[in-house]
């Protein structure tokens, strides 16, 4: 804006530096950059565009424009071969505002708006990426938000029962543990659904480790039903047994038939809950198992 303005600190001033000169489309290089002083000019030799931005005091780090000489002498011919780069850092601040206003926004419709108002182009994994920083900037890192994850759920206790009842039945946690199950699916397993459990858990090979604890069953359409899940460190007897004493407490302990793999862990957690009664194993699990060990057994035969 000119002489006078002041920035929160040098982080602030080069987002803002960015978007100006991805507005008024030219590149520039930076002779100083430090979080006390900020000496900027233009790319292009002989153009005397400059600014210059230092912190007001040593013991703060706000920054304060000195001198701004926002005159570029070149032509418009070098405007035109200019390249603007994508800076992963400074294009999540420029596109921050537009994924606070619409969290749906996807990808490419980033790429797209960028393109219109900077002409500056972005390939899908970049917006992408972009995006996520966006994100992180406005919710913080997924880590800590995940962390909030036992006080909303006392929080949804505290709330008006009817209004939880529609989507949340129960919900149990116990240190780094959270069963979650939806009060429309106890409700239709209670009512209609087939007495039959089926369990099971995957590894999760995504960004956040761990292992994926289910329990669906079938309802009368022959459609699986989802019914419980949790994420847990890995699958142990101990995060097993967690788990279906939860699922024997909002079933209202009716007389299940569990079917599962083979998993030493689920033997010996269903054998502790339910007393091993009524556990029959998947088949598919069986024939693979025996195709997986006769394929060893007859190697190099």
């Amino acid at each position: 804006m000119g002489v006078g303005q002041t920035f929160d600190d040098a982080i602030v001033f080069r987002k803002v530096l960015y978007k100006y000169s991805l507005a008024h489309r030219f590149g520039y290089i930076f002779v100083r950059n430090s979080p006390k002083k900020m000496i900027v000019k233009c790319n292009i030799d002989g153009c005397k565009w400059k600014i210059s931005a230092y912190a007001l005091r040593k013991t703060t780090s706000i920054l304060c424009m000195k001198k701004f000489h926002n005159e570029h002498m070149h032509s418009a011919q070098d405007n035109l071969l200019l390249k603007q780069k994508a800076n992963s850092r400074l294009t999540s601040s420029i596109i921050i505002d537009a994924v606070r206003g619409n969290v749906e926004k996807t990808s490419n419709e980033i790429r797209q708006n960028l393109y219109k108002e900077y002409r500056l182009n972005l390939t899908y994994r970049q917006a992408l990426r972009e995006k996520d920083r966006a994100l992180e900037e406005i919710h913080g890192l997924p880590q800590k938000s995940y962390m909030l994850i036992p006080w909303l759920c006392e929080k949804l206790k505290e709330t008006d029962p009817d209004t939880v009842a529609k989507w949340v039945a129960s919900t149990n946690y116990r240190f780094d543990r959270l069963f979650i199950a939806y009060g429309c699916c106890i409700k239709g397993f209670l009512q209609s659904a087939h007495l039959i459990l089926f369990i099971d858990g995957s590894y999760l090979s995504g960004l956040y480790k761990g292992t994926l604890l289910a329990a669906s069953v079938i309802d009368t359409n022959n459609d699986l039903f989802p019914l419980a899940y949790t994420i847990v460190g890995g699958e142990t007897y101990d995060n097993w047994a967690w788990f279906l004493e939860n699922v024997r407490e909002i079933t209202h302990q009716v007389q299940l038939t569990i079917v599962s793999d083979r998993h030493n862990a689920i033997v010996g957690a269903v054998h502790a809950i339910f007393d091993g009664n009524r556990h029959a194993f998947c088949y598919h699990h069986v024939k693979e198992n025996c195709s997986s060990e006769f394929t060893k057994i007859n190697r190099g035969k």
